[in-house]
């Protein structure tokens, strides 16, 4: 069974038509065949820049909801919109033993070192 993760926020984009991703999102996981959609239940706000990010807080509280969507899915799963996903991918990749499409061990590496860093 193959379930598709809607991950649909936008901040820490620089574009200030970046709240148009959400709509983008949910239309590529409308589009991909799947049994099952999930809809991760990101933050709609905007927030503060920090450490050159627009709105840091929301994509890490996002991070965390994406996590827990992906710990309730034991299926293949697609990911449509945010790549700040990453984090979350690897960790589920790593529990499943599947592989995401694309990406070589060198950049699977610097992934998880970037999502330890953010962990910890």
């Amino acid at each position: 069974m193959t379930t598709v993760l809607c991950v649909p926020p936008w901040q820490g984009s620089a574009s200030d038509r970046a709240p148009r991703l959400v709509a983008g999102a949910r239309r590529t996981a409308e589009l991909v065949p799947a049994e099952a959609v999930v809809t991760v239940p990101v933050r709609d706000v905007g927030g503060q820049q920090a450490a050159g990010i627009r709105a840091l807080a929301v994509p890490v509280e996002n991070q965390r909801l994406t996590r827990e969507a992906l710990a309730g899915i034991e299926d293949r799963v697609i990911i449509a919109g945010e790549r700040a996903g990453d984090v979350s991918e690897h960790e589920y990749l790593a529990r499943t033993g599947l592989r995401r499409h694309g990406v070589d061990d060198e950049e699977a590496a610097v992934i998880r070192r970037l999502g330890a860093a953010l962990a910890g």
